[in-house]
């Protein structure tokens, strides 16, 4: 009697082992795999008097970015995007920037800072700094 409590206590040692190196394993899987950051890149230009605006979209895998974090207005919230390039002339213009959009293109909103924090850190990345204006706040993030 006294080695069959033994060795129940033993299975039950090594079953929680296992279970908890199953879990662990769980874990490191789901930070491997986070979700994927996407960006919409938009060219909008003048040509004698015509406005063309070109988007293409791909897939966030820089390491270090910089993005702002603008406001709207009170219904959308709080956008984010990156000016790119500004041009202009007397003969027209041309804006390039970059927005972090989901996977068809549409902008994302938030309803502030903390949920546009939270959101990048849903997706890999760390603040490493912020600049706080009057409508934007400008951020620097690091891929963890």
């Amino acid at each position: 009697m006294k080695y069959f409590l033994v060795i129940i206590t033993l299975l039950c040692i090594i079953i929680s082992c296992t279970r908890s190196s199953d879990t662990n394993s769980v874990i490191n899987e789901n930070k491997d795999t986070l979700p994927v950051l996407y960006i919409t890149k938009q060219i909008i230009t003048d040509v004698k008097g015509k406005v063309i605006q070109k988007d293409s979209i791909f897939v966030m895998d820089s390491s270090n970015f910089n993005m702002s974090l603008h406001y709207t207005g009170e219904k959308k919230g709080h956008i984010a995007k990156k000016d790119i390039d500004t041009y202009r002339s007397l003969e027209g213009f041309k804006e390039e920037f970059a927005i972090i959009s989901d996977r068809n293109g549409q902008p994302m909103y938030y309803k502030g800072t903390i949920d546009f924090l939270n959101y990048m850190s849903e997706h890999g990345y760390d603040m490493m700094d912020q600049k706080v204006g009057n409508y934007v706040i400008d951020y620097r993030f690091r891929r963890r």
